[in-house]
């Protein structure tokens, strides 16, 4: 338990490390679940690590990948951005690296010249596959209840 929240019986999270205990400040709780959060964002990033993403840039292109099929056609940074509740700034810039690696094709919207489409390409489609693999290995692990010896 931290604070008022109850977490499966016997959890320890990432690595069979113990949660930290916190008092019933609420103040305290906030943080607590801020760091759990953190510790699973990191363990994320260490599986997609040899992918060669990172927990944000994962998210971009599965977003991307989402939104294509959903509409059947390129889509906007701007979706992408409003779909993962990230800046513009930060989906640009994600986007533009993930083109460089050659896993997203990007190019203008055509009515709008600072406006950016893009689409997932196969290479980026073949990696969203292995990423959400690891995804949900990284993340069964982390939830995944701890039995005490």
């Amino acid at each position: 338990m931290i604070g008022n929240h109850v977490y499966p019986q016997g959890y320890r999270g990432f690595e069979s490390r113990p949660l930290r205990t916190v008092s019933k400040d609420p103040s305290t709780q906030g943080f607590a679940l801020w760091r759990e959060a953190m510790r699973w964002q990191r363990a994320i990033d260490a599986a997609l690590r040899p992918l060669g993403l990172t927990h944000t840039r994962f998210l971009v292109l599965h977003t991307a990948a989402l939104l294509e099929r959903e509409m059947n056609d390129a889509v906007s940074q701007r979706e992408i951005a409003e779909r993962c509740e990230l800046d513009d700034s930060t989906v640009s810039n994600l986007a533009r690296r993930l083109t460089e690696d050659g896993l997203l094709d990007r190019g203008p919207n055509g009515v709008d010249a600072r406006a950016w489409r893009v689409i997932v390409t196969s290479a980026g489609q073949r990696v969203l596959r292995r990423a959400r693999s690891a995804v949900d290995t990284a993340s069964s692990q982390f939830f995944k209840p701890h039995r005490s010896a």
